[in-house]
């Protein structure tokens, strides 16, 4: 389980959501499966249900999708583990 980084500042542009971290002036772009996974950081179960109805996508799929996103957003701090 997953949760926003203290502090985060974030921006819903419906398709994609717009993140900032005040501590290093960075900007973060994510496109609909990102957004989809930040909306999810607490169940990223009903991420992969989401996915999986919205693409089409098989469940490992969209596992493995949900893992890469949550990597990327774990290596740039934007996401910290509960």
């Amino acid at each position: 389980m997953y949760r926003a980084a203290k502090g985060l500042i974030e921006t819903d542009l419906g398709e994609e959501m717009v993140l900032l971290n005040p501590l290093n002036s960075q900007m973060y772009s994510l496109n609909r499966t990102g957004r989809i996974v930040w909306q999810n950081l607490a169940d990223p179960r009903r991420a992969e249900q989401e996915l999986t109805r919205s693409y089409g996508l098989a469940p490992g799929q969209a596992e493995a999708d949900i893992q890469r996103v949550l990597e990327q957003l774990l290596s740039r701090n934007l996401i910290e583990d509960v």
